[in-house]
């Protein structure tokens, strides 16, 4: 017996599995986009920026010894 047998899969009969309605996939994509949106607005952490300011620095400075 294969795992697909065993897991209740048929693939000669063209059964698919996993997949979703329409409404559940519609509902998920609210979720997500919900969520996205609150993490968007958010402030960037003072932490990163301070991170990102030291990578541009020392790019800069790797630039004009380059020079």
């Amino acid at each position: 017996m294969t795992s697909d047998e065993q897991a209740g899969g048929d693939k000669g009969r063209g059964a698919v599995r996993g997949k979703l309605s329409t409404d559940a996939q519609d509902k998920i994509g609210e979720k997500l986009r919900g969520m996205y949106e609150t993490v968007a607005t958010e402030p960037v952490p003072e932490k990163f920026l301070d991170l990102l300011k030291s990578l541009e620095e020392a790019e800069q400075g790797q630039k004009r010894d380059d020079e």
